[in-house]
């Protein structure tokens, strides 16, 4: 988590203890839920996140939705090759 602040890091921990990261039926893809609830953004771990922050700085891959969704995605089991 080093692309990120320790305060976006907490947001995101918090962000995923309060159920606020929803896992969408494309694999990858996370629906966030905004800190006030009223709105949710698209996000993956790779970098995207169209909320207002991410769209405004043009900087996705730092928000702490991203961040949220890479801590879901590293704690996933790896997959085992065929």
């Amino acid at each position: 988590m080093k692309d990120f602040t320790p305060v976006q890091v907490e947001k995101a921990e918090e962000l995923i203890a309060d159920g606020g990261l929803v896992p969408t039926t494309r694999g990858g893809v996370y629906r966030a839920v905004s800190s006030k609830g009223d709105v949710t953004y698209l996000v993956t771990a790779d970098g995207v996140c169209n909320c207002a922050w991410a769209l405004r700085s043009g900087r996705a891959a730092g928000c702490y939705h991203v961040a949220a969704a890479r801590i879901i995605e590293a704690a996933k089991p790896a997959r085992k090759a065929a």
